[in-house]
């Protein structure tokens, strides 16, 4: 880019033109991804995409290439006193370009700030070169010359143009955000729409033979629906718990733990394994056979597992508060269980001690603070997130950062008589 520098577009015509592309890219967004994939990561793809980065000028790395050249120019000039004659005159002139750093989208040196700070005395030219802008001078040489004073002068209007410039795209950056949801919210209105009218269709369709396709687990007593998973870049579909079935099992898990919570003198005597056992007899009492306890899965074996056939629908840890370091075991030990499939996890933590919001307190600060760790997630059963010990999380999966796993604390406390 040649020319003076900030004296193209107005920000007002770059920031419509902006958020109408963001409009646009919305509203073109293919129906099926926009219902499928999470909202949360929607909204984070489109900022990536129209955010704008911030110009930073590095004034301090401003450097010369190489030394300043020496020139002498033979003029043509108008003689001093007789006016109407001209004579030539030798004059020196010194060449140099100063290279100016920055970070940023080049592009936005087009872009003319709200308030454009201007040198009414003289245009300052300059072209971008990559990461740089170069500034080329040619002062002629003289005693009184001062080399340093024109790029200083120039480098000082440069950084007030890319500070006002700045803050114009922090203004609108500060509306990308919202505009995304708000038309995001209209597109999922307008896809479910249109899916609706789709399959309103009584005309029979013909599928390909390559689809892959997803399928529910076979009639029991209680049946966990399967859903296809967030349409999250390019997945093939996979059976998955949907997350009302996922809250049904963790209610009966409380229900369990509740009843124990009001019999310490029974449970707080019984090891972690006989506690489980608890859990997988009412559990299969719902779920007819398929909660199974230290099986075999990923690289360990589990303390209750939901299964069918080779799709794992729930995964869940019992443990006994131990601190910190112990909690973060096993998370690692449940994270080791789960393979690419699993994605409903929970662990059930019984606390001996006496002070359990101060227990509660660490949990969630190991929880908040894990590598994996992505979100909170608010339970839909009023019965489960009302409750005080109960928290649920969003991980991103151990083995694909794109698939996300349920994590769920239940925390309950069984006091020694």
């Amino acid at each position: 880019m040649r020319g003076e520098l900030f004296f193209g577009q107005s920000f007002h015509d770059f920031e419509q033109g902006k958020k109408n592309s963001l409009i646009s890219a919305i509203h073109g967004y293919n129906a099926d991804d926009v219902l499928n994939t999470p909202v949360e990561e929607l909204v984070k793809y489109f900022e990536e995409r129209f955010l704008v980065q911030p110009i930073v000028i590095k004034s301090n790395e401003v450097y010369l290439p190489e030394y300043p050249r020496e020139e002498s120019v033979r003029e043509r000039v108008q003689d001093r006193i007789w006016q109407n004659e001209y004579i030539n005159i030798n004059r020196n002139y010194i060449n140099f370009t100063v290279h100016v750093p920055f970070e940023g989208d080049p592009s936005l040196f087009e872009i003319q700030p709200t308030s454009r700070a201007m040198n009414m005395s003289r245009k300052m030219d300059g072209f971008v070169n990559g990461n740089e802008i170069h500034l080329p001078y040619r002062v002629e040489a003289g005693d009184n010359a001062n080399l340093e004073g024109h790029y200083n002068q120039d480098v000082s209007m440069i950084s007030t143009n890319a500070e006002r410039l700045n803050a114009d795209i922090g203004r609108l950056n500060a509306q990308i955000p919202g505009i995304i949801k708000e038309k995001l919210n209209e597109r999922r209105n307008t896809a479910s729409k249109s899916q609706t009218l789709i399959q309103s269709l009584k005309i029979p369709i013909k599928k390909h033979d390559n689809v892959p396709e997803t399928y529910c687990i076979p009639e029991i007593q209680r049946k966990p629906k399967i859903v296809l998973p967030p349409k999250v870049k390019k997945y093939t579909p996979e059976p998955t718990l949907d997350v009302s079935e996922y809250e049904n099992i963790l209610t009966i898990m409380k229900d369990m733990a509740v009843a124990m919570e009001r019999s310490p003198a029974t449970f707080s005597k019984l090891t972690e394994e006989e506690i489980r056992d608890f859990f997988l007899i009412l559990l299969n009492g719902h779920y007819k056979g398929t909660a199974t306890g230290e099986t075999f899965n990923g690289i360990g074996k589990t303390d209750i597992l939901i299964r069918h056939q080779n799709a794992n629908a729930f995964i869940a840890e019992c443990k006994f508060w131990k601190g910190k370091r112990n909690l973060e075991e096993t998370i690692k030990q449940l994270f080791g269980y789960v393979t690419w499939r699993d994605t409903k996890t929970s662990i059930v933590l019984f606390n001996k001690q006496n002070d359990l919001s101060a227990i509660l307190e660490k949990a969630r600060e190991t929880l908040n603070t894990h590598t994996n760790f992505k979100s909170e997630y608010s339970l839909t059963n009023a019965e489960l997130e009302g409750s005080d010990t109960i928290f649920s999380y969003k991980f991103e999966h151990p083995s694909d950062p794109n698939k996300e796993i349920y994590l769920t604390l239940m925390a309950f406390q069984i006091t020694k008589p």
